[in-house]
């Protein structure tokens, strides 16, 4: 099956932080490349490609950055949970980093979970 078009990164165990690329029908947009480029700025590696749903699966954490809800955690796929259950540090670290970018107050936005 296709992944959904609005994810837009996982966490792989290694610390990779993996998003599709963009000619997966992936959404180009400015929250998904302010996102990015403030994770690679702080020295995450960050790798686009193709991968397939069961990657996303297997992953630590998965995230997704929209307009509406900027960074949200997806805590589970498909009634099952992602990682651990809960928001994980790499999607803490890009909320802060985005938040700050466009000068939010991070707590304010806790509740965001998808």
């Amino acid at each position: 099956p296709e992944l959904p078009a609005e994810i837009t990164g996982q966490q792989d165990a290694d610390g990779t932080l993996r998003t599709r690329d963009l000619s997966t029908a992936l959404l180009h947009s400015i929250t998904r490349e302010r996102s990015l480029s403030l994770l690679a700025a702080s020295g995450l590696n960050v790798v686009e490609g193709s991968f397939h749903k069961s990657v996303l699966e297997q992953a630590a954490e998965v995230f997704t950055t929209s307009a509406g809800a900027l960074i949200a955690p997806v805590v589970e796929i498909d009634g099952v949970p992602v990682g651990d259950g809960l928001p994980g540090p790499a999607t803490r670290q890009v909320q802060r980093l985005y938040y700050q970018h466009i000068g939010v107050e991070v707590d304010a936005l806790d509740w965001l979970t998808v």
